[in-house]
């Protein structure tokens, strides 16, 4: 499994990948803003997606739009969005089914079951 953690605060990124990589078999990838992301996404097939919503250049929705776009598969891939104002994403929910709100801080071990119980959906 190939997860993409997409976040502007490094100390975050880095925890979160190193906690998922001694925890899963899984491959973790990391990018500080959309862009980046969207770069790796051009490169690496990815399963799973957790994304800070508030970030530079371009904020969570947008990467995950531009993110389904670039490829009609990327549709089934599981999304976490993470936000400190969760009144600010709840209203776009509605257009993402496969996206999942978390209130930040996040506890890793609440990343580590959801992406356990995800994995099945993995395709």
């Amino acid at each position: 499994m190939n997860i993409l953690i997409v976040d502007d605060e490094l100390g975050l990124r880095e925890i979160l990948k190193d906690i998922i990589e001694l925890q899963m078999d899984c491959n973790v990838h990391t990018a500080s803003n959309g862009q980046e992301a969207l770069n790796i996404v051009a490169k690496e097939w990815i399963d799973f997606v957790i994304v800070d919503f508030r970030m530079p250049i371009m904020n969570g929705f947008e990467f995950i739009n531009q993110f389904s776009a670039s490829n009609p598969k990327n549709c089934e891939a599981q999304i976490m969005l993470l936000s400190g104002f969760l009144e600010e994403v709840i209203p776009h929910l509605k257009n993402f089914p496969n996206v999942s709100p978390r209130t930040k801080p996040i506890d890793p071990d609440e990343i580590l079951e959801f992406v356990s119980q995800k994995q099945e959906y993995v395709v």
